[in-house]
């Protein structure tokens, strides 16, 4: 039988733009055993001890994509990511009308991943948080403008993070 990190290679060669989520699926592995299989080029998995940081960090990008996967439905938030508070172990989010509200708890992010891999054509970028059996909680993808292109300020930003990161490696 083939490893994981071959059998991500051969669907990232025969299926370059199916998704993370997706290729867990088909090999009925955690979204997150997919995530840490895939090449360097397109994912760097973080500490989960970076967690607030990058939260707060987010709030500076501008308009995003925040996903929740929740019993097999997804939700999504089109807006600017919120400021927050800590309380109670939890990072409060504090959004306006119309951004993500809710309360984030910080000890069950396991690990945190920053992923690049093209999705229906197109550069996809996002930042993946995951509990402790490897599924995702939130993932929150960079912005698109009207042509569905990834915001160039945004991957800046992105590439800026994923830099820091690295470092604390």
């Amino acid at each position: 039988m083939q490893s994981i990190q071959a059998q991500v290679a051969a669907l990232i060669e025969q299926e370059p733009n199916l998704r993370p989520v997706s290729m867990a699926q088909r090999l009925n592995v955690s979204e997150l055993e997919v995530v840490k299989e895939l090449p360097a080029s397109m994912a760097l998995v973080a500490s989960p001890n970076e967690a607030l940081e990058i939260l707060q960090s987010l709030v500076e990008f501008g308009p995003l994509t925040s996903i929740i996967h929740a019993g097999g439905s997804i939700f999504e938030i089109k807006a600017p990511f919120p400021a927050g508070i800590m309380a109670n172990g939890y990072y409060n989010l504090q959004g306006e009308n119309g951004q993500l509200h809710g309360h984030i708890k910080l000890e069950s992010i396991e690990n945190i991943a920053l992923v690049s891999k093209p999705f229906m054509g197109k550069d996809s970028h996002y930042i993946g948080f995951f509990d402790n059996q490897g599924a995702s909680i939130l993932k929150v993808y960079l912005g698109r403008d009207d042509q569905r292109n990834v915001l160039p300020s945004q991957v800046e930003k992105f590439a800026e993070l994923k830099s820091q990161l690295s470092a604390h490696q």
